[in-house]
């Protein structure tokens, strides 16, 4: 997948610098994202990804979560190279819970339990089973 997946940066990264793209981001007053969303389905078709290209994208724009740590994949990745964002882990006041779902009937819904997660590792929350994580945030 790794050797797929970097000539498919590359190409990305061509198209993006390429003048023709540019000029359309500048010119979209705003709408740049969906010049490179455009971009990416694109690159994704010329990769062979046509039949499935919701599977591509995914590939695509989760690069650097497939391939953490990996100093390829960062060079390759033009949004890796450039990100203006800062890197951010949890803080001590972020708190976790499990939620565990029980059911009194096939039909009928579930009866939630919340159990708060308090320095609990990474691996351990692996070890419970199935995970779900949701994020939820807004900036304003």
């Amino acid at each position: 997948m790794k050797y797929t997946l970097l000539p498919m940066l590359r190409r990305e990264q061509e198209l993006r610098l390429s003048e023709s793209m540019q000029r359309r981001m500048a010119e979209s007053h705003g709408g740049w994202l969906d010049v490179v969303a455009e971009i990416q389905l694109q690159v994704v078709k010329e990769f062979g990804f046509g039949y499935d290209t919701s599977f591509g994208l995914q590939l695509l724009r989760g690069a650097a979560s497939f391939f953490v740590d990996d100093p390829e994949i960062a060079e390759a990745a033009f949004w890796i190279r450039f990100n203006r964002a800062p890197i951010l882990s949890a803080s001590p006041s972020v708190s976790f819970s499990v939620l565990r779902a029980s059911f009194a009937h096939p039909y009928a819904l579930p009866s939630l339990s919340v159990f708060p997660v308090v320095n609990m590792e990474k691996e351990e929350l692996w070890e419970m089973g199935k995970v779900t994580l949701l994020l939820a945030g807004s900036w304003t």
